[in-house]
């Protein structure tokens, strides 16, 4: 056994006697920006490291306990991550672009401008993940004028910082296929090209999302915030649109709304600022009466008439 091997079995050691004793003794493993590259940690309990900025490229990690790890800006490059547990993870700015995150479990892990592109994430639980902007919910509840009425994606944002911009956590061509993300925040993120095949996003805030070109059949959008969502030859087939707010979206005549399922749907948004986080309700039901609902195909009439771009 190399030394480095036994260096971290003697780590690893320590750790679980310190997340034993509730750090009583032991001592925890912490190790920000050190390079750990194609290092084997499957089934490791790393609850609560921290490896903030380290390198875990091309990584083992399948089956890792990492809940409430600290992991700003790490590298995971084509890491695999398949069944890790980092719920309530912090991987703000993480780079994960290639990994292998199959049944993951993510909910409540901050993820603010993370880097996911080409990320497989499929059938992965993301539960009340934060896929949003890097700014605190406080500072976007102050700002509510500026980032939900006023400035478009990219333009500063004067009342919080001269030199802050919107920055988009990068989702590209990832695969969430199946993934459960129901309540996830994904404001601002991009998740162009994404796979979202029966994915649930029931209750999920999307303002601003770029869809486009994403496959989102089948996938549960029920009650989902989709507030200036871009959705450009998005492929919408059998999804669950009831009680979705569509508010100032943009769809073309290549997005596609075959078989989509819609009792009802909402043309408006009553926003509230308040100290810790943004109140985000519903107003103007279609169809008006709320005792009515949408026959089979009237929902894609309805936005046939007024949303779709040519």
């Amino acid at each position: 056994m190399s030394i480095f091997k036994t260096s971290l079995k003697e780590t690893l050691a320590k750790h679980k006697l310190w997340l034993e004793s509730h750090g009583e003794s032991g001592q925890r493993f912490s190790a920000a920006g050190t390079n750990f590259e194609k290092v084997d940690l499957s089934g490791a309990n790393l609850s609560k490291v921290n490896l903030s900025g380290a390198n875990l490229s091309g990584a083992n990690l399948s089956g890792a306990n990492l809940q409430e790890a600290t992991l700003f800006g790490i590298k995971l490059i084509e890491s695999k991550l398949n069944d890790a547990d980092l719920s309530a993870a912090m991987l703000s700015g993480a780079e994960l672009q290639g990994a292998t995150m199959q049944r993951a479990v993510l909910t409540e892990a901050l993820l603010c401008e993370a880097n996911l592109t080409g990320a497989d994430l499929s059938h992965a639980n993301l539960v009340k993940a934060n896929l949003s902007l890097g700014i605190p919910e406080f500072v976007k509840a102050k700002n509510i004028q500026a980032l939900f009425l006023g400035n478009s994606l990219g333009n500063p944002i004067p009342s919080i910082a001269a030199s802050a911009t919107i920055i988009q956590t990068n989702l590209q061509e990832m695969n969430l296929t199946g993934a459960n993300l129901s309540e996830a925040n994904l404001d601002f993120a991009n998740l162009f090209g994404a796979n979202l095949i029966g994915a649930n996003l029931s209750n999920a805030k999307l303002f601003a999302v770029n869809l486009s070109k994403a496959n989102l059949s089948e996938a549960n959008l029920h009650g989902a915030d989709l507030f200036r969502v871009q959705a450009l030859d998005t492929d919408f087939s059998s999804a669950n649109f009831t009680d979705a707010c569509i508010e100032d979206w943009t769809v073309d005549r290549d997005t596609k709304f075959d078989q989509v399922i819609c009792d009802s749907i909402y043309l408006r948004h009553i926003l509230k600022s308040l100290p810790d986080y943004i109140l985000r309700k519903y107003s103007d039901r279609r169809p008006f009466n709320p005792k009515n609902k949408f026959a089979q195909g009237d929902f894609v009439k309805f936005i046939s008439k007024g949303t779709l771009t040519e």
